[in-house]
């Protein structure tokens, strides 16, 4: 096997976390585009329990305060739970809310969107970038046209 197949299948194999953070910001934003975009009132927090974190520290849930466009009022609790939320009881906050799931919320925020989507597709992103990188120093090596 020559170098250059030899790195094009390492490119390749680096590219497939790049593809599925893409999908999946693409299914991200489709999803978003078709749920209800509200404001609402931080209630409180919840804290998470043990089984649905990884982190030895205290995590919490954002309870949340929403009035329904047809002015149904119902409180419901945050996705994902977080020790760095950065808000305080009665604060407002946009959530996404769907019929589908009444007692979850999704915080309304770019970062906390995407961040599933851009933890998928940094390693990708860091080994193509070390592998062009270690591929142009093995080319000033090789002589011309070896590569």
């Amino acid at each position: 096997m020559n170098l250059r197949r030899f790195f094009a299948i390492f490119i390749l194999v680096a590219a497939l976390p790049v593809l599925a953070g893409a999908g999946l910001a693409a299914w991200t934003a489709w999803w978003a585009a078709g749920q209800q975009h509200l404001t609402g009132t931080v209630a409180g927090f919840r804290a998470a329990p043990v089984a649905t974190t990884r982190d030895r520290v205290a995590t919490f849930w954002i309870v949340v305060d929403l009035t329904l466009p047809d002015g149904q009022v119902l409180q419901a609790r945050s996705t994902v739970s977080s020790n760095v939320w950065g808000y305080a009881a009665g604060d407002p906050i946009k959530v996404i809310w769907s019929p589908d799931t009444p007692d979850l919320v999704r915080v309304d925020s770019l970062v906390w969107l995407y961040f599933p989507a851009a933890v998928t597709a940094i390693p990708g992103l860091v080994m193509l970038a070390a592998i062009l990188l270690v591929r142009r120093l093995v080319r000033r090596q090789l002589p011309a046209g070896s590569l």
